[in-house]
């Protein structure tokens, strides 16, 4: 079982959530402050909280707004031991990479995850083996230089 931990429970967090519920090997905690967005993924996930020390996941999904991501971060304690998948539109890895621990994979991923047929690009850096598993669970990926995705 691969523990995942998503933060951030709206259009995008919520559909990486749906989707992973699809697949028994993913047992899926999910992390939003609104009690309204976690209970829209509560049937999907196997916990939902507004607790940030939550993001215990081997797998850590951050998908919250943009202006959300340097203040987010600043309340996760990930280490050097998780992969930090960051879902945040116009924010650089390297951003992410210098608030964190842990390593990073920048995805640009649809909505079409909640579905399993999300087409989406990941960065060449900080991608593992889980994480291609993750992504392809929930759709299909190109590996792309980072230059390619703003």
């Amino acid at each position: 079982m691969i523990r995942v931990t998503v933060v951030g429970c709206g259009n995008m967090g919520g559909a990486f959530v749906h989707g992973l519920a699809q697949h028994d090997e993913y047992d899926v905690t999910a992390i939003d402050p609104d009690e309204t967005a976690r209970e829209s993924v509560a049937a999907s996930a196997s916990q939902t909280t507004d607790d940030p020390a939550a993001a215990d996941g081997s797998i850590v999904v951050l998908a919250v707004k943009p202006d959300l991501v340097e203040p987010v971060l600043a309340e996760l304690d990930l280490d050097s031991d998780q992969t930090l998948v960051t879902l945040a539109a116009g924010v650089s890895r390297s951003f992410v990479a210098a608030r964190t621990d842990a390593s990073v994979v920048r995805v640009m991923p649809n909505v079409a995850a909640e579905f399993g047929t999300m087409a989406a690009a990941a960065t060449h850096e900080g991608l593992t083996d889980p994480v291609r598993d993750l992504l392809e669970a929930v759709g299909t990926f190109v590996e792309v230089d980072e230059s390619l995705m703003d």
